[in-house]
């Protein structure tokens, strides 16, 4: 019903790519990947129900491949909608941006990109992934568990390691109030390197679209 009532959206458009955010998904390495198998034999290295299709996402940056699962219906819908397109996980659009930003960082740097009520957690040391995994948060304590949980896992210093944050979270919240507690360098990201935006949105706060953005500076 969106789809045919928004104009925007029934244009004609050269490619369609889209991301899925709140699908559980796994990293295999290139060296372990069969391309000529079927991407469910993967099917052990996800959570959750199993009941919708497998979809695989090379990367250019990481050497590892994405699995990821997608919900059936909403699979079905895209297919119905842009039968062309694209449909890519989230991961592969942030992930390369968060490390041309962690080359910036002291050494290391941890990242929070928030859709919805998923954290993904990410952490660079020197430029190299350490680590990436999402979470379902229903608290501000659970978000502060989940981001301390990575700074012990790698023995970080709140105190010194910055937290970057992006996505859907205010400055005001509670989340962010008890991060800042417990964190020493907490900063929202600006926009991503080489992105040339409008003035109109200029004036909005600019990691709320940082997730969109990052599929613009790796197109």
């Amino acid at each position: 019903e969106v789809f045919n009532q928004d104009p925007a959206l029934r244009a004609s458009y050269k490619s369609v790519v889209t991301a899925i955010g709140n699908s559980s998904f796994s990293f295999v390495p290139e060296r372990l990947y069969d391309r000529n198998a079927a991407p469910q034999i993967y099917h052990h290295l996800l959570s959750g129900s199993h009941d919708g299709p497998y979809r695989i996402a090379s990367s250019e940056t990481f050497p590892f491949v994405t699995v990821f699962q997608v919900d059936a219906l909403l699979d079905k819908t895209l297919l119905d909608c842009f039968p062309t397109g694209t449909i890519q996980h989230v991961t592969s659009f942030v992930l390369p941006v968060f490390q041309s930003m962690a080359r910036g960082e002291d050494e290391e740097a941890v990242f929070a990109f928030v859709s919805g009520e998923v954290l993904y957690v990410v952490c660079f040391k020197t430029g190299e992934l350490k680590f990436c995994n999402r979470f379902l948060f229903h608290s501000a304590r659970d978000f502060l568990y989940f981001t301390l949980l990575v700074y012990k896992q790698f023995d970080l210093n709140p105190s010194r390691t910055p937290l970057l944050l992006s996505g859907s979270l205010l400055k005001n919240s509670s989340i962010y109030n008890l991060l800042y507690r417990y964190i020493r360098n907490v900063k929202f990201l600006e926009f991503p390197p080489g992105i040339h935006i409008h003035a109109t949105l200029q004036k909005e706060p600019a990691h709320l679209f940082f997730g969109l953005l990052s599929m613009k500076a790796c197109g």
